[in-house]
């Protein structure tokens, strides 16, 4: 089954084409890795399905429903959750806080589930301290549990291994495999660590410049001329 479709998206920032008739499909309970240079409009296309962008020009299709130019609310509200590039934490609220105000937007959760989210994302220690006070990897983390508390139907998550040692990479990847596993979660995941984004994801879809270059597996992007041409060999495209 299809959970997004997204047909002919395009954006602007002034003469500035961020995204050109960009195609996405997204089936049921899979994980699907954007990759490119920055700049090539990974946050972009994140900000226009999430609603904290009005696309200008297409469609974004969420389980048959065009939800482009919905209030981003709304369309958390529907089952489509995200983290961001840079955490965003509720400054003044604990990190148990932080996750109980998550889980209410979709409905009420028991402060024994909240619990033990945070035991899954390795933050039961830090349950009554201030969301402020964390480390960046464990705000990534945070991130993570706030989403899992909206158990999402679609869920983006913006350069989530960025900063993380490798146990912590390898953390965050069993989590969002869990979530697909047992939420029945699809996820888009965006970064440039291929590799790693291998672990987690079954198919790859390359952006530069605004336009889908490539689609299809990690073999099948990694060696796709496009995409070479446009990494110019970078290890990025092999790490």
């Amino acid at each position: 089954m299809q959970v997004l479709k997204i047909e002919n998206l395009s954006h602007v920032f002034g003469p500035l084409k961020v995204l050109e008739d960009v195609y996405l499909d997204l089936e049921d309970n899979t994980i699907t890795a954007i990759i490119g240079p920055n700049g090539s409009g990974k946050s972009t296309l994140f900000n226009l399905i999430s609603g904290t962008l009005r696309p200008q020009g297409g469609n974004i299709l969420f389980n048959g429903i065009n939800i482009a130019g919905f209030k981003p609310y709304v369309i958390a509200r529907r089952g489509v959750s995200r983290t961001f590039q840079d955490p965003q934490p509720l400054c003044g609220m604990t990190v148990l806080e932080n996750v109980k105000t998550a889980s209410l937007l979709t409905g009420t959760a028991s402060k024994e589930s909240l619990l033990r989210i945070l035991v899954q994302c390795s933050l039961e220690n830090e349950a009554d301290t201030d969301a402020a006070g964390l480390s960046f990897a464990k705000l990534r983390f945070l991130e993570l549990a706030r989403v899992m508390a909206m158990k999402p139907k679609l869920l983006l998550v913006d350069e989530p291994f960025s900063g993380l040692n490798t146990s912590e990479i390898e953390r965050m990847s069993n989590l969002l495999l869990r979530m697909r596993d047992e939420f029945g979660t699809s996820t888009l995941i965006s970064g440039h660590l291929v590799g790693h984004l291998a672990k987690v994801a079954k198919e790859f879809v390359a952006l530069h410049r605004g336009k889908v270059i490539a689609k299809g597996s990690f073999d099948e992007v990694r060696n796709n001329p496009a995409v070479i041409e446009t990494y110019l060999g970078e290890s990025n495209v092999e790490n």
